[in-house]
Parts: structure tokens; sequence; C-alpha cells
């Protein structure tokens, strides 16, 4: 009984020494008021160091840390503190000679700060209410801290003891504040009051985290399940010598992809047990790995078919009356490389199309392949083996294919093609295979020994080199491949939307579904898509107390955003990229070959093919008309053939680091000088005098 009189309210408030600031300024939301926690701002990788020197030598530094709104163009006023050189005198001679200094200097407070925000509020080019209160990464150099102070409500605000021993811990919590009217200016926001805001806990659920909605009047509570990140305690002696303790926690604005990605909360509903809820989110996990692993490839399959056709079919058109139409070799070039590649494509999807039936629609597979399903199929899974059973390619393009191949490969219909490239011994050569697929060789080792592509350009090409009147090979998914001429691409595709629904009815009546789904991506929209807005509360916990001792929450900080990676009015790290100085035989000798570029077999090939190409090539290629001249073609090479699978190493003296970032700088640089011509307001040189190759 005696010990619940004594009891003392825990409150959570500013560090200390921001307590000198005007007490009005707690209903202004500024971030620094003397009633919420604070944000720091760093600008230096030794953030932690510079927050200790200033806690241990002074404290009241911590005021010109405040976070302010600011870009690279406006960045925030450097910080000047006064160091404590005189640590070791008396402290009644020392707390005398700090407030002198202090009344000399006047430091800045947050009422002193806010007089001359209002006072700079006249002038459009120093007007921080224009700027959004923006939090940067640690790529941008910037780094902040949330700073508070657990204290007792009673005279003199003693620090609140946190006992370990019963479990007492002391956090923070990130949550999002979502303005309700969608349309809302950004200058709007940023100004709003609490009530025109509703707040969301970033709460754990057995999918990942989700934002989940906090009901009015609950602002103040912790939520089950909700993300505490910790804070660590940071001890100092203030100006008066009595010792003083900052609990502090950095912010993770790296993790803001995280935060704006992540689903708006949604309560199960009672009848749904989570047997059922998972059952669904599995079949829906099932459809979206069909769609990205077989209906996306083989729609892009017939979007590059109708593009070569077109192009041939718009250069026929213009051969009458212009020197540049398609001729006989080039045509049959472009048809034939076309095939291949959609050749090689629509293997390696009919080899995930096999692999998806025999794993996830294990009774449509067994009736595809022996007849024999372990159940009677449903009509759903019958309708999808009908269709599949008329799919073939057509007469026509089955005659030009055996034609061009000069050969005599099988070419049998869908069904047969997935039960062949299901075979062990044929999917394991087409998953090793690193040649690539020439229509002159035919399909032989590693390839499949049978052809069936997924489209067709739907054209053909005479001996005289012309392109035929109408197209003659089709698309794809009718009742057989290439069996009629091409209609529209929005046509051609909804014929493979018709598989689709086929599969998505296959498995949503399925009763039997693997025991791991795999993971996949569903693209459900964030809560709230857009930068988001963001507040933070310190958390003080006591479980061992029960529930008439609850969490105390603090007051929310400044309402801040999070930087982008990529964000234009983030500041930029300075980058120095130091090149060798001495580039002679005899300095570039000297260095040690510590940098190592290993290169795979197939990558090895390709260097063969670029070996082809001489300087002048290369100058040529860059240069404008009439001087300029295409690279030639250094032809088809496969791997390496001397040495093992590795390929080969090239060792360097120049360290690595520098020769990737010139060559990606180069890189770079020259594509968007293409387009931008911004190449001399990139790049600024100074004369160094003295400098020469050997001097270092």
């Amino acid at each position: 009984m005696v010990t619940a009189l004594i009891r003392h309210t825990a409150k959570w408030t500013a560090p200390s020494p921001f307590w000198t600031a005007d007490p009005q300024a707690s209903t202004s939301r500024q971030n620094g008021s003397p009633w919420q926690p604070a944000i720091l701002r760093f600008d230096n990788d030794l953030f932690m160091e510079e927050t200790l020197s200033l806690l241990t030598y002074h404290p009241e530094g911590l005021m010109e840390r405040i976070a302010r709104p600011e870009t690279w163009m406006k960045p925030m006023k450097p910080p000047v503190t006064i160091s404590r050189n005189e640590a070791m005198e008396p402290i009644s001679e020392f707390s005398k000679k700090i407030r002198q200094q202090d009344a000399r200097i006047s430091l800045p407070t947050v009422a002193a700060a806010k007089t001359v925000e209002e006072k700079d509020s006249t002038n459009a080019d120093n007007d921080d209410e224009e700027l959004l209160f923006k939090l940067y990464q640690p790529a941008h150099k910037r780094f902040y801290l949330v700073a508070a102070s657990l204290v007792c409500q009673q005279a003199g605000m003693p620090d609140r003891r946190i006992d370990a021993g019963k479990r007492e811990t002391a956090g923070f919590v990130i949550r999002r504040v979502s303005y309700k009217d969608p349309n809302a200016e950004s200058k709007k926001e940023y100004k709003a009051t609490d009530e025109l805001w509703s707040e969301y806990a970033f709460i754990a659920t057995a999918e990942g985290f989700a934002w989940k909605s906090i009901p009015i009047g609950k602002q103040e509570e912790i939520q089950t399940g909700e993300e505490r990140l910790p804070l660590f305690a940071m001890h100092f002696n203030d100006d008066q010598g009595q010792s003083r303790r900052m609990l502090a926690g950095s912010i993770p604005v790296g993790r803001r992809e995280e935060y704006l990605s992540a689903q708006e909360y949604v309560e199960p509903a009672k009848e749904n047990t989570d047997v059922s809820v998972k059952r669904e989110k599995a079949k829906t996990a099932l459809q979206a790995l069909f769609e990205a692993q077989v209906l996306a490839p083989w729609q892009a399959l017939v979007q590059q078919a109708k593009m070569t056709g077109e192009t041939m079919r718009n250069g026929k058109a213009a051969e009458q009356d212009s020197d540049f139409a398609p001729k006989h070799k080039e045509a049959v070039a472009m048809l034939k490389e076309t095939r291949e590649k959609i050749q090689t494509g629509s293997w390696y999807i009919m080899l995930d199309f096999a692999a998806f039936l025999e794993r996830y629609l294990a009774q449509v597979w067994k009736e595809l392949t022996t007849g024999k399903p372990d159940r009677k199929l449903t009509d759903q899974e019958e309708a999808l083996i009908r269709k599949l059973r008329v799919v073939g390619v057509s007469v026509d393009l089955k005659n030009d294919l055996l034609k061009v191949t000069h050969g005599n490969p099988e070419i049998p219909s869908l069904v047969d093609a997935l039960v062949k490239i299901s075979d062990k011994d044929t999917a394991a050569r087409l998953e090793a295979a690193v040649t690539p697929y020439s229509m002159d060789a035919g399909p032989v080792p590693p390839w499949p020994g049978f052809l069936f592509p997924f489209a067709d350009p739907g054209v053909s090409v005479s001996a005289s080199g012309s392109v035929a009147d109408e197209p003659k090979f089709a698309g794809p998914l009718d009742i057989s491949v290439g069996s009629a001429g091409w209609d529209s691409l929005e046509e051609e595709l909804l014929k493979i939307d018709i598989l689709k629904n086929l599969i998505n009815d296959a498995l949503a009546v399925l009763e039997e579904l693997p025991d791991v789904a795999p993971e996949i991506q569903l693209g459900e929209q964030p809560l709230n898509p857009g930068n988001g807005w963001f507040v933070i509360r310190c958390v003080y916990e006591r479980p061992n107390c029960g529930p008439m001792n609850p969490a105390a929450l603090s007051a929310p900080t400044e309402k801040f955003q999070m930087a982008p990676f990529f964000d234009p009015d983030a500041p930029a790290r300075p980058v120095r990229i130091t090149l060798p100085m001495d580039i002679s035989p005899a300095g570039l000798r000297k260095f040690k070959k510590s940098a190592t570029l290993m290169m795979s077999n197939m990558l090895c090939g390709k260097v063969g093919e670029i070996r082809k190409l001489t300087f002048g090539d290369l100058v040529l290629s860059v240069l404008p008309w009439p001087f300029h001249k295409d690279l030639p073609e250094p032809g088809k090479t496969g791997p390496c053939k001397e040495g093992d699978s590795n390929g080969m190493y090239c060792s360097l003296s120049i360290p690595i680091v520098t020769l990737a970032a010139l060559i990606l700088l180069i890189i770079i640089v020259a594509l968007f000088d293409m387009f931008f011509r911004w190449i001399p307001f990139l790049f600024t040189c100074f004369p160094i005098p003295g400098l020469k190759g050997k001097k270092a």
C-alpha cells in the first residue's frame, strides 16, 4: 500500500539539455520540443563518437544537432560548439564559466530557433517551411538518432531507473501516419494537425510485417506484435554537475523500402481458419508462378515474332521505291535468327510447363503420360486436358521448318513435346546447354530431338528474296500453331489467356496442395503507395507489473519522410577514384597483381569474339556519317575449348575498385551523352602544379 502511494508516474521527455526551450513550444509539434522525443541529425560516419563527445564535454551542443528540413542546395547550418578545456576545475568555478560562455555565445534554443524561422519566413530563399522534413540514408552521409529522457514526474524530474531484473525495457516504435485526404498537397501534409492523420503500427504477422490501423484514442498504447527497436543509455553530467541519462536509438532510414512496401493488415474473417487462408494463398501463389514461368515468356515470344514479321513486311512494301529493301540474304538471316531464338525459348518454356504440371497438377500429368490417374478427374482438369491435346503445329509451318533445317526432325503435338522434354536425360542436357541452337545443324544434342515453336513471324521468303504478300504462319494457341494468319497482337495474347484461365480453374478446385508453396511476390498494393509519413514513439514496458501499469508511450516526434536511395534532394558523398600515378612499364611492374577477373567458359568465348575487333573498327563505329561504319559481325563462337570449365583468369596490377568504377563510369556517361549531351557539364578538371608521372 505504501509502495503504491509513493510510486511516481514515468514520463517521456526530450533530453534534459532541451528543457531550456520555451514550454509553449510543446504544442507546436516542432522537432526539439521539451515534451516529445527529439530527432538528432549528424553528417559524418563518426556520429556515435561525436554524440559521446558532446555529452561528455558539452551537452548543450546537442541542440545544434536538432534535425531540420534540408536539401543539398539548402543544407542545415554547421554546428559551432564550445569545447570544455577546463574540465579539471572545481565544479563551482566550472559551472560559473560555462554559464558565462553560454550567455556570451548565446547557444540556440528551440524558442530562439523558432524566432529566427519566423523572421526568415519573409524571405523565400531561406524559408524552411517550403521544404519537407525528410531523413536521408547513410549512403547520403546522414545519420539520425531519436533521443529522449525517461523521468519520474516529481520535483527535479529525476531519471527513471530501468530495472532489467524485472524485465523492464525501453525502446521505440516507428509508426506510419496517413493523411485522410489523399489529394492533399505536400506542404499541407507537412503542416497538418494530429486530428487530420490516422496512425498505423508495424506489426508482425504470419506472412511478414504489415501496417495495422490504430483506433482513435489508442495511439498511446502499444499494439500486440508491434515491432520494437532498441534504445541505449548514454550518461553525462549537466551544467550543475548532476548525473543525467539520455536514451537514444538509431533510426533505420535504410529500411525505407521495407516500410513502404508493407501491406495493410486485414483482420481474417472468423469463419475462415488459418488452414483455409493458407490454402487460398498457396493457390494464388501457384497461379502467379505459372504466369511467371510459362505465360509471360510465351507472350514475349509472340511479341517478338509479331515484331519481326511486321519489320519484314514493311521492308517489302518499301522495296519498289527504296534501295534499303531487304535483300534475299538479309531477309533469310533475319527470319532464321528469329526462329532460332523462338525455338530455344520454347524448349525452356516447355521444360517449366512440364515441371509445373508434374508437381502441382499431378493427376493431369498422369493422364497425359500414362492415361491412369489416381482418381477421377474434375471437370476443370478434363477441360484443361482437352485444350492441351488440340494444340499443335500447322502442316504449312511443319513443311517450312523441315525445309530450312535440312533434316527430318520430329514435330509432335504439344502434349507429346511436354512428355519428351520431361525425360530426365533430355532435361539435364537442356539445362547444361552452352552452345546456341542453329537451324543449320538441326536439333542435335544437347538440344532435344524435336521442334515445337510457340510462335512464328508468319512470313516466308521466296528464292528471289521477296517477302510473301500474306502471312503464311501464325501465332499461338488456336487449334494449331501456324494454322491461320496473324490477328492483332491483342487477340493473339488473349488466346494464351485461355490457357491461363484453364490452369487457374484446375488449381481452384484442387484439394491436394504441396507442403511448401513457392515464394512468389503477388504484387499486392501496399498501404497508401507513395513517399509515406512516419512518426516515432518511445516505449517503456514493465511486463511484470500487470495490466495496472501498461506500457508508457511518448508523444510522437515531428512527422517525417524517409528519402529513397536516389533522391535528387539528397546530399552526395564525395567520390574519389585514384588512378595510378606512374603508368610507365617500370612503374606498373611494381604493383602487386592483386586484382583477378575470373571469366567463365562461356564468357571466355565472347572475349574471343571481341578480339577480332580492331581499334579502327571502334573508332569508325562512333563517327558520324559519312565516316560511320558498323562493327563487323564476329560470327557465332562457342565457349573456350582450352582449359577446364573455369574459363580463364586475368590478373591486373590496378586495384579492382578503380578498374570497375572507371569502366562503369565510362559506360554510363557514354550512354547518357547520346541523349542528353551532358559530358561538358559532368567533368571538371583542375591542373595540379608540379604533378608528374613519377611524382608521388
